[in-house]
């Protein structure tokens, strides 16, 4: 059996879930594990090793308040309550502040990407030497982590590497002065990891062909996971007599206006009808975000903490829309050009008409266009959302045709036994392949 050690920046629920379905042929005996984010996911690996104070240095200018756990092997299971440390963490009476003022202004000089930077330890090192990976996997994220990979590939030289594009997040959606700059500094580092890996995966069609073309390497696609073994009996039914439309996901820079959209086409919308509407949103976004991007619970909107992911398809399924917004701006469509919400094959796959908006020409776009699947918009501000709303409620057996053809689009194309298999095979023959020195 292969071993392969995933190096993440984030291990969190989505994230976790959507590794963990592309690695469910593995034994967890052959499964590592190292992130700079502590995880309840512990117990999925033979071994993780937190990325901590050994590992771990904050940007000089926040070395008086940054303060980092220790690093070292994590052997227990994370309590719920505590899922994860953040990846800088600040005294408590800064935290509002940092969130409100810190948080933008980092983002705007380039600096949020460098908040900190990672370094392969002594430590870090001989937990690698002893557990001999022959692959390390990495969904590449930020520049603290593909700095590391670099660093891990010159300390590491027996070792296979696999880059797994999740998002092209060298170009930010939000504002960053000197932006020219600030792509092109990080499109060069992810040039040299590309260059020095030994197998190069997507999410997508559309980042495949165009990362061929910007880098001059051939990716292979592997669409998000889901786990369709879910009963079809199993519905979770809403209790009143409004209708329900559910978003399930964070809450970023990436969807709340769109989200917000969605708040002023439903305002307008019970303004004028006797059966109400209501978006209930399922999310494991804190507070403090949903107050930073403006989404609180009112008259139309019902916040929910986030829920086991196998209570998500039984969820969806009780529906009577599913709404997945990207919102619609030029910063957006950059960051989002390439990706594939994880939570596209569940929506699919729940047979709950959908109702998408999103900026033109980027995959996820391009993919509702192509299948057929659901009620879409690529125009900006509410009313859009609110004729979608009324197309989906009067057409009902027309919104019912394009959620079956949803399901069967789903059982196709992203379910996990078919995936796991795939994925499992092609790195399973890499990692068996004689391992020669990089030069």
């Amino acid at each position: 059996m292969v071993k392969v050690l995933i190096i993440s920046a984030s291990f969190n629920a989505g994230d976790a879930i959507t590794m963990m379905n592309l690695f469910s042929g593995w034994n967890k005996c052959d499964l590592f594990l190292a992130s700079p984010c502590k995880t309840k996911f512990v117990d999925y690996f033979m071994s993780f090793y937190y990325l901590g104070e050994k590992e771990c240095r904050p940007f000089f200018l926040f070395r008086p308040w940054v303060k980092f756990s220790k690093s070292g092997v994590i052997y227990s299971r994370i309590n719920d309550a505590v899922k994860y440390d953040k990846e800088i963490t600040l005294y408590r009476f800064l935290n509002r502040v940092y969130k409100k003022f810190a948080f933008p202004l980092l983002q705007y000089f380039g600096l949020y990407n460098r908040r900190y930077s990672l370094y392969v330890s002594t430590e870090f090192s001989r937990w690698v030497n002893g557990i001999r990976p022959d692959i390390i996997y990495s969904p590449v994220s930020n520049e603290a982590i593909m700095k590391f990979l670099i660093q891990c590939q010159k300390e590491f030289l027996s070792v296979k590497y696999v880059f797994h594009g999740f998002d092209d997040w060298c170009r930010p959606a939000y504002k960053v002065m000197f932006k020219t700059h600030y792509v092109h500094r990080l499109d060069n580092l992810y040039r040299v990891l590309i260059s020095k890996s030994d197998l190069l995966l997507s999410t997508t069609e559309m980042m495949s062909k165009d990362f061929r073309y910007r880098y001059g390497k051939d990716f292979i696609t592997f669409h998000n996971p889901v786990d369709i073994s879910v009963s079809n009996n199993m519905t979770v039914s809403f209790d009143d007599e409004k209708y329900h439309i559910v978003y399930v996901g964070k809450i970023a820079w990436h969807n709340a206006e769109a989200i917000r959209n969605m708040n002023d086409a439903l305002s307008i919308y019970n303004a004028h009808e006797t059966k109400k509407i209501v978006l209930d949103i399922y999310t494991p976004s804190k507070m403090e975000i949903l107050d930073y991007f403006k989404v609180k619970s009112n008259d139309n909107i019902i916040l929910h903490h986030a829920i086991p992911n196998s209570e998500i398809i039984p969820l969806l399924r009780g529906a009577d829309i599913l709404f997945l917004p990207i919102t619609i701006s030029k910063e957006v469509a950059l960051f989002a050009k390439y990706s594939m919400s994880t939570k596209m094959g569940e929506y699919l796959f729940s047979e709950t008409p959908i109702i998408y908006c999103g900026p033109r020409e980027i995959a996820m776009t391009a993919f509702v266009e192509e299948q057929k699947v659901a009620f879409y918009t690529t125009e900006n501000g509410p009313q859009p959302l609110l004729n979608l709303i009324r197309q989906c409620l009067c057409n009902r057996d027309y919104a019912l045709q394009l959620a079956e053809k949803g399901k069967e689009v789903a059982i196709s194309l992203f379910n996990k036994n078919e995936i796991s298999i795939k994925f499992y095979r092609l790195l399973s023959m890499m990692g068996n392949s004689k391992n020669l020195l990089r030069p």
